[in-house]
């Protein structure tokens, strides 16, 4: 039989308040079966409904939730549908989910009632509303009924407007607000209480309306009245209506406020106070300055003009203001205007002359308030007696002569004036006055006459001054002229000898004179003093003596009797002249007298002689006396063994100023020592003798007489070669033997081979004495020292060095035994050897650095030398050198720089090694130095090592999506909500790193859990541990609440290093939380199928399967429960399954689908 259009319902179980039904049609033809008819036993099905909580309170547009419990009291499982029964209130929403529910027996299950609160239109306050819903056994008539309640809670809320929310005001004057309340918030009557706040408003009064009752949507207007006090300051004031309900909304009084704003309109005045006296005296010519004070009466901060009237000003006058603006004075500001009006005279302003100065002041807001200031001023007489001369001020004069000068008084004031004259000063007794007493109008004059006289013996001078005084009938105003008077010169002078005019002395004497000189004139003179006379030339005097009116001085004349003067008496005439005038002069004489004088003397030379020879000296006998003389010659202590001849003679007739040279012999005794002999030679005066008394005048010399010696030298040194290291000095001792008849002084020289310059004796010149005892074998000898340094690269070998003695003669140096020599023999030994050192052996440095070494390398050797260098453990070649060879004189230090350059540390670019090396904590080398003179041997080296320090990075990468779409309204399990990112952390730094993590800036809602593990399943939260280089898998785990609003939600996390003190990596994902989309395509794979029913045949003979692919093509997995849609025939049946092989069939909660998956349907119909 066919069967036509039957549809299946598969309806999804989601946790949400819309449905989904797709329909299937499955269309039948020309199929035939056979009706089977059967009984079946009735089942035991029954239940029981509650509902909690049966009441429930909420505000309007609250939605309340009730949860219905059914429990099925039956033996079999059964499914409910359930729905209201009530009507639901006008804006009002009820509804249960899920409206089916099935239950095993003896098991419960709960559905959950919605009921949705209408706005405070349809919900009034305290207001009950009653509903009922039904549970119904799609297996029975077992159904049942389930009831409760809402109450609408109520709520208040008002609304404040107004149509004026700024009036302007004069203060002491009310403004009144009209303000229009509304219950616009509230589901209930409201009674309002009025209020206000503002600041700096306490002298000001308030109207405020009484209380208000408002029904819902109603609206009242009240009025707001303000008055601001009488001294209110001008501006805008803002005030705070308020509105408050008396009863509260969730623990809250609802308040409302509405902001009007009071102008005070601005009031200006002012009032003008003087400070200090408003009238003054001034001089004419002269100013005058007045004070007052301003202080602002508004209400308002003002400025303030000011202007001086001139309109009546006198001729000349002047009046001006140092401001003519107060600029913003502040409310009963006052300002102290200190000298602010100037009022000058005019110069020729007459005594007790008055004017008065008018000053306006007026409000720059309006200029019609004013006020003013008066100042009065009056001339003061002007006292000034002025003093001149007529003709000449300074005139010349002798003493006791008379000069006559001719005085004009004027008076220069402004008034008449009474003027008397005076002189005063130290020389005011020289002059006369003609008249002393005017009386003088102003600006006129008259004239008298002064007669001056210098008295007696004034000293000349010029500029001698008599002061004129002028004083005016106040007796304090004077004026002074000064007059001036040459007193001319009179020249006089006076030149005597004080004490004896007449001394006596010898030839060569110096004698001494005092010359008395007197300036007799009236002024300052100048005396010339000059010698005059045959013998002038034997005195001597100061040039010229300053002296002062009547002052005297006295001088020293000087005379120096020429040696070769004779006997006799001498004038010397001393004249003294005036420098100005030297007509005026006068003079004074000495006489000088001669005595007789005795000399003698005697000129010898010394000689040198040999031993055993005779020696002649020209001996010379003067005469240095003043007359003709005989000299008497004897000649004694002269050596033992030596002879002398003449022995004693005399030498006549010698004229004064003469000499006779005698012949002297003298025979040296043969071996005589080598030194100085003395013989003396007396010349005795036989005209001295005969003097009474007699006189004894005679010469005594001395006749030196050398003895030569003989130079006989012997220079010798050691036997043995002597050895020296090159560069280090060593000594010799060089012996010099004296063979002579006398000390010497020898001269050592040396002849070195070439370079050789550090060759010295400690002293060239060595001094040996004669052997005094000539009987022993051993001769006198010094020895000297000779210190030899071998020179820089000196050959190791055997060099001759000769040491050179000469004696100190003339001949010496070509003499056979007054020189000698000796050859040393220097045995030159090497040695190598360096120092190597570093000031800072360690220096720390970062991946990327480079620490600079500086290394000191000193030469110990004997001799110059080239230092190799090289560098030893530098495994990676990170070290080098500025140079490899340094070379250096002995003892010298030279220094290389040694640089180790660490790698930057990326990991991209570095060698296993070279990462392995940056993660140790040093990096160590050896610096080697090597003599390049003894390859073999001679080394030194210090170890240098660069401490690698530890930076810090990271790098973070998302792995996969870094934007995910989450549905979490569908998912009631946490674990289903949780959404998972994944990050790459690697450790870019080159040590083990403590890395913290954070989220720093979010904008998903505190609901939600966000945290970062290690592991995937969301578990093991990051330790931060992380080593050099090494990677890590971490795992972002959020979990949105099943609320979330629709959006897309930022998650910033930061990484830092070293435990979070260094800069942070940042990294965000995107969270999109979407509206699950629900959707489903089912596709029939067996559209139409044929059976050939049997006659009580078995279900698996009468039944046909048709296969409906599903394809859950939505956001998330979903619940999915196929519902026949159409009517069937009472012996027909459906039954659904999961496989084809009917072992599983489709549950009656629904079958889960995850999205973009498919699963079959398997339908089965029995007939």
């Amino acid at each position: 039989m066919p069967v036509h259009c039957e549809t299946v319902r598969y309806s999804m179980g989601l946790n949400h308040n819309n449905w989904l039904a797709i329909s299937l049609t499955f269309v039948l033809a020309g199929l035939f079966f056979v009706l089977i008819s059967g009984g079946a036993e009735a089942a035991d099905y029954k239940h029981e409904v509650s509902i909690e909580p049966t009441s429930q309170s909420g505000e309007p547009e609250e939605t309340l939730t009730y949860i219905i419990t059914i429990e099925n009291k039956g033996e079999k499982d059964d499914t409910y549908y359930l729905g209201m029964i009530s009507t639901i209130p006008t804006g009002w929403s009820m509804y249960i989910l899920p409206a089916s529910i099935s239950i095993s027996d003896d098991s419960s299950g709960t559905v959950t009632l919605y009921v949705g609160i209408g706005n405070r239109t349809t919900a009034l306050g305290d207001v009950t509303k009653q509903f009922s819903a039904y549970c119904n056994s799609t297996n029975s008539n077992n159904n049942h009924t389930v009831s409760g309640s809402t109450t609408v809670k109520k709520v208040f809320g008002n609304s404040l407007s107004t149509s004026t929310a700024q009036i302007t005001v004069d203060p002491n004057n009310v403004a009144t607000f009209s303000i229009v309340i509304t219950n616009d918030k509230g589901n209930k009557a409201d009674t309002v209480a009025f209020s206000q706040s503002s600041s700096g408003t306490d002298a000001w009064s308030f109207a405020l309306p009484g209380q208000e009752t408002i029904e819902p949507d109603a609206s009242k207007t009240i009025s707001f009245s303000v008055t601001p006090d009488v001294e209110a300051i001008a501006g805008l004031k803002s005030l705070n209506f308020i509105a408050t309900s008396s009863e509260e909304t969730d623990g809250d009084t609802p308040v409302s406020t509405i902001t009007v704003t009071v102008k005070v309109s601005q009031l200006p005045a002012l009032q003008i106070d003087k400070v200090g006296s408003s009238s003054s005296d001034v001089e004419a010519g002269k100013r005058v300055y007045y004070s007052f004070e301003v202080t602002n009466k508004g209400n308002a901060v003002d400025t303030f003009n000011m202007a001086v009237d001139t309109s009546s000003l006198p001729e000349g006058w002047d009046a001006s203001l140092d401001q003519d603006k107060i600029s913003n004075l502040g409310v009963d500001e006052s300002i102290n205007l200190t000298d602010v009006l100037v009022v000058k005279a005019p110069s020729d302003a007459a005594a007790e002359s008055e004017t008065s100065i008018v000053v306006t002041i007026s409000s720059d807001y309006n200029s019609s308030v004013t006020s003013t200031y008066t100042s009065r001023t009056t001339v003061l007489q002007n006292y000034e007696p002025k003093l001149s001369i007529v003709g000449l001020d300074t005139m010349s004069a002798k003493p006791e002569e008379q000069v006559n000068f001719t005085i004009m008084i004027a008076n220069d004031g402004n008034g008449e004036d009474d003027i008397l004259l005076s002189l005063i000063g130290g020389n005011s007794s020289w002059g006369q006055l003609g008249d002393s007493a005017f009386t003088l109008l102003a600006g006129t004059n008259d004239t008298t006459t002064l007669r001056v006289t210098p008295p007696k013996d004034t000293e000349a001078k010029n500029g001698y001054i008599l002061i004129v005084r002028a004083t005016s009938e106040d007796g304090e105003t004077t004026s002074s002229r000064n007059i001036f008077v040459n007193v001319q010169q009179i020249f006089e002078v006076s030149v005597q000898v004080s004490g004896d005019s007449s001394k006596k002395g010898d030839p060569g004497d110096e004698l001494s004179y005092q010359i008395l000189v007197k300036n007799k004139g009236n002024g300052d003179d100048t005396v010339a003093l000059t010698i005059e006379g045959e013998k002038a030339n034997w005195g001597s005097i100061v040039d010229e003596v300053e002296l002062t009116s009547g002052e005297s001085t006295t001088v020293n004349l000087t005379v120096n009797i020429d040696d070769d003067a004779i006997v006799g008496d001498n004038d010397i005439i001393v004249r003294g002249a005036s420098e100005d005038n030297p007509g005026v002069n006068d003079t004074g004489t000495v006489k000088v007298s001669v005595n007789k004088q005795f000399k003698v003397d005697v000129v010898v030379s010394s000689m040198n002689g040999d031993p055993g020879s005779t020696i002649t000296y020209a001996v010379r006998v003067q005469n240095e006396g003043t007359g003709d003389d005989t000299f008497s010659v004897s000649i004694d202590d002269y050596p033992e063994g030596w002879s002398v001849d003449p022995v004693s003679f005399q030498v006549e007739d010698i004229p004064a100023g003469g000499e006779e040279i005698i012949n002297l012999s003298v025979s040296i005794r043969s071996g005589e020592d080598n030194k100085a002999f003395t013989i003396n030679l007396t010349a005795s005066s036989d005209e001295a003798r005969k003097e009474n008394p007699p006189k004894y005048v005679n010469k005594t010399v001395n006749i030196i007489t050398i003895v030569n010696q003989e130079y006989w030298i012997v220079v010798s040194g050691p036997s043995d070669s002597v050895t020296a290291t090159v560069g280090t000095p060593v000594s010799i001792d060089i012996k010099v033997t004296n063979k002579g008849t006398g000390d010497d002084v020898v001269t050592m020289t040396t002849e070195a081979p070439d370079g050789w310059t550090s060759v010295n004796f400690d002293d060239p010149y060595v001094s040996v004495s004669e052997d005094e005892d000539k009987t022993d074998e051993e001769d006198s000898y010094e020895t000297v020292s000779l210190t030899v340094t071998v020179p820089e690269n000196t050959e190791k070998g055997d060099w001759a060095l000769t040491v050179f003695g000469v004696s100190d003669c003339d001949a010496c140096a070509t003499g056979d035994k007054s020189q000698s020599n000796t050859t040393l023999t220097i045995k030159v030994e090497l040695d190598r050897g360096l120092e190597i050192s570093a000031d800072v052996i360690e220096i720390s440095k970062l991946p990327g650095d480079v620490a600079n070494f500086t290394i000191d390398i000193k030469n110990t050797g004997d001799g110059a030398d080239t230092i190799i260098v090289s560098i030893q453990g530098d495994d990676l070649d990170w070290a080098s050198l500025n140079r490899t060879q340094v070379p250096l004189n002995k003892e010298q230090t030279g220094s290389v720089t040694v640089s180790v350059a660490l790698p930057v540390y990326d990991l991209n670019n570095l060698t296993n090694q070279e990462r392995t090396a940056l993660q140790g904590n040093n990096y160590a080398i050896t610096i080697k130095g090597k003599s390049a003179g003894d390859l073999t041997g001679t080394t030194a080296t210090v170890d240098l090592t660069t401490a690698i320090g530890q930076i810090y990075g990271v790098k973070l990468e998302v792995i996969g999506d870094s934007s995910i779409t989450a549905y979490p309204s569908t998912e009631i399990d946490e674990e289903e909500r949780t959404e998972k990112f994944t990050f790459k952390l690697i450790n870019t730094g080159n040590k083990q790193d403590s890395i913290t993590d954070n989220i720093i800036a979010t904008t998903y809602p505190d609901e939600w859990t966000v945290e970062i593990y290690q592991s995937s399943t969301c578990s093991s939260s990051f330790s931060g541990s992380i080593g050099a280089g090494q990677s890590k898998y971490l795992y972002l785990c959020a979990v949105p609440d099943q609320d979330s609003d629709v959006g897309n939600y930022t998650i910033l996390t930061e990484f830092s290093p070293n435990g979070g003190t260094e800069p942070a990596e940042t990294l965000s994902v995107v969270l999109e939380v979407a509206s699950p989309k629900r959707e489903l395509v089912a596709t029939a794979i067996d559209v139409s199928q044929e059976i050939y029913p049997e006659y009580e045949g078995s279900s698996s003979q009468n039944s046909v399967k048709f296969k409906v692919k599903l394809d859950n093509t939505g956001s998330n997995i979903d619940k999915y429960i196929p519902e026949v849609e159409t009517t069937l025939e009472d012996d027909w049946s459906v039954t659904f399954w999961q496989d084809s092989g009917k072992t599983q069939q489709w549950s009656a909660s629904g079958v889960s689908i995850d999205d973009g998956e498919l699963d079959y349907l398997m339908c089965l119909r029995y007939f």
